[in-house]
């Protein structure tokens, strides 16, 4: 009997194009009752036009702890459209919650290394490194952490790049 080892899976979203309809789904859907299905994504009218883009995410292992991920975005609109993509390494907040069994209560750490790379560290699962590779394509800035904005199309960053932080953001512009 074959178990699945998920070496290989792969995600397809559709994002649309115009602004997020977060307020239209939270408000629509505290209007409706019990009785009613949830409002969704498709019925708040975003992907009328077909405005949108697909995102696909593939993961692939070539072992437990080597893994690789890749992302590729199409526009599927009629028109050239902006997406700004964050793609993110965090760890789960574990070390707050005090001493519990197979847990660690040391915080971990994510550092920038050189030629794009990341190390991460933590107490019980190791070190592990996270090197990515940039878009040929309009990409501005390498890495960038947890207190750094975007504003008006470009990164500001607040933070020394020296610092430790448990989270690391990557734009691709």
């Amino acid at each position: 009997m074959q178990r699945p080892t998920h070496s290989y899976c792969r995600a397809l979203y559709k994002y649309p194009q115009c602004p997020y309809p977060y307020q239209q789904l939270i408000d629509e859907n505290g209007r409706r009752g019990r009785d009613q299905p949830e409002f969704e994504l498709l019925d708040s009218g975003v992907f009328a036009e077909e405005r949108y883009f697909d995102v696909s995410v593939e993961y692939a292992k070539a072992t437990p702890t080597d893994i690789l991920i890749r992302l590729t975005i199409a526009n599927r609109g009629p028109q050239a459209a902006d997406i700004h993509v964050l793609p993110t390494l965090w760890f789960r907040n574990t070390w707050s919650w005090g001493a519990i069994e197979e847990e660690s209560t040391a915080r971990p750490s994510i550092s920038a290394g050189v030629n794009a790379r990341l190390t991460a560290v933590h107490e019980t699962l190791g070190t592990y490194h996270l090197a990515y590779e940039a878009s040929k394509r309009r990409t501005r800035m390498p890495v960038y952490g947890q207190r750094t904005r975007i504003a008006h199309g470009y990164l500001e960053f607040p933070m020394s790049a020296r610092m430790l932080r448990t989270r690391f953001t990557r734009p691709s512009f």
